[in-house]
């Protein structure tokens, strides 16, 4: 069977938004509505800013998303965290990203 390039893209996307969605249904909180954008406290952002905890790890700990940890730690290193955290997280070192 031939899917050519945008069959085989496709195919990928898709199980891509597969993956997606099994790993946030496995880190996401029970009882807690979809997309619900609740800010982050410090004490949060001190885990699920922690590269010494993996992703999924630091996401169940603090009751959160693997894609929302994923989200912050993006942010962090961009330097574009909330302004409540900046001031208690400068962005990491060049060896620590």
């Amino acid at each position: 069977m031939d899917h050519g390039a945008n069959g085989f893209a496709e195919g990928r996307r898709e199980e891509r938004r597969r993956y997606i969605e099994r790993r946030a249904a496995r880190t996401a909180v029970p009882d807690r509505t979809k997309n619900v954008k609740k800010p982050w406290t410090v004490d949060e952002a001190r885990i699920a800013l922690d590269l010494s905890r993996t992703v999924p790890a630091a996401a169940l700990e603090i009751g959160r998303t693997a894609s929302a940890v994923e989200s912050l730690r993006l942010r962090w290193r961009r330097g574009r965290l909330p302004d409540l955290l900046s001031i208690h997280f400068p962005p990491p070192r060049n060896t620590q990203r």
